[in-house]
């Protein structure tokens, strides 16, 4: 097998077709992102030699939290936990659609090393001729690239309710379903359309300053799972699926073709099995509370239904 790897990774011996992955200091970035493509690759190897795809939780740039039981939340409103139930799954946002314009985004300091070994690398000439005069843009296109060929499902980590979270999501008119990581890795499937997509693979969030601070960029993964500092309230662990299909090359697709990736999709789940009840946000008045437990049981689902521990009296 690690025979194997070597061609995916370097390219196949003797052949003339420029290699997927480029060993040495000088193409590190093509190579790092070519990692997530020969990941891929190696997917589809593995599913046509008819093994079994590893757990999610393996992949370097998804970190694990210390507790595999913590509890996680998805907060949300009522209409996106009606859709959840009708389709029996849960929704993989494309990347670019959630939100945060810095998603999939590398650090000031690491674009400013990416310029500088494009700059050395086009001055040695050991380039195919394809990227020589546009390797710097080679380089950035598959970060930005990345936001469109790649869904994230994410997750609020916490013990207890965050009322910050209750904030972005309606005091009064919103919901939180309750469920563990454990939970959360075991109920996703180990593989989605594997010819045409990788994952899911689940880790952790890390928040960081973008202007001081940087991460590992062996992996397209890696920019994102970081996130900036003023989001560090939500705690998060993310579920990615990579939408690899419309690769013919090391390069990504022009991105005026990624964008008409779609937006999002659901992925099947047994719902039951993963969410363990769902909480109402703080002030739901107790009618809602009603109409949210008999909607649950008419779509064919039981989980219980509680209201927000921040409605409690104080002790005072």
């Amino acid at each position: 097998m690690a025979t194997i790897l070597a061609c995916i990774t370097r390219g196949s011996a003797g052949s003339s077709a420029p290699p997927v992955c480029l060993a040495g200091d000088t193409w590190l970035e093509l190579g790092a992102f070519s990692g997530a493509c020969g990941g891929a690759l190696f997917g589809r190897l593995i599913h046509t030699l008819g093994f079994s795809m590893a757990a999610n939780v393996t992949h370097d740039a998804f970190t694990q939290p210390d507790d595999e039981d913590i509890l996680i939340w998805r907060y949300m409103d009522f209409s996106k936990y009606v859709a959840m139930l009708l389709s029996k799954g849960l929704y993989f946002s494309r990347a670019d659609k959630l939100g945060d314009p810095y998603e999939g985004s590398i650090t000031r300091g690491e674009r400013a090393r990416i310029e500088e070994r494009a700059t050395t690398a086009e001055k040695t000439g050991k380039l195919p001729e394809f990227w020589k005069g546009r390797y710097f843009e080679v380089l950035m296109h598959s970060w930005r690239a990345a936001t469109k060929e790649n869904y994230a499902l994410c997750w609020h980590m916490n013990s207890d309710e965050s009322l910050a979270m209750w904030q972005s999501y309606g005091v009064g008119q919103g919901l939180a379903i309750q469920s563990s990581y454990k939970c959360l890795v075991d109920c996703l499937p180990s593989k989605y359309k594997p010819i045409e997509h990788a994952g899911p693979f689940v880790g952790v969030v890390e928040y960081i300053n973008y202007e001081k601070e940087t991460f590992n960029t062996k992996n397209i993964f890696f920019s994102l799972l970081h996130k900036r500092k003023s989001f560090s309230h939500e705690n998060e662990c993310r579920a990615i699926i990579w939408k690899h299909g419309n690769r013919e090359g090391p390069d990504p697709a022009p991105l005026s073709q990624l964008e008409h990736n779609e937006r999002g999709f659901v992925v099947d789940v047994d719902l039951n099995k993963l969410i363990h009840r769902v909480v109402l946000s703080p002030q739901t008045p107790e009618w809602f509370s009603d109409v949210l437990a008999n909607i649950t049981q008419i779509l064919g689902f039981d989980f219980e239904v509680v209201s927000s521990q921040l409605d409690l009296e104080s002790y005072l």
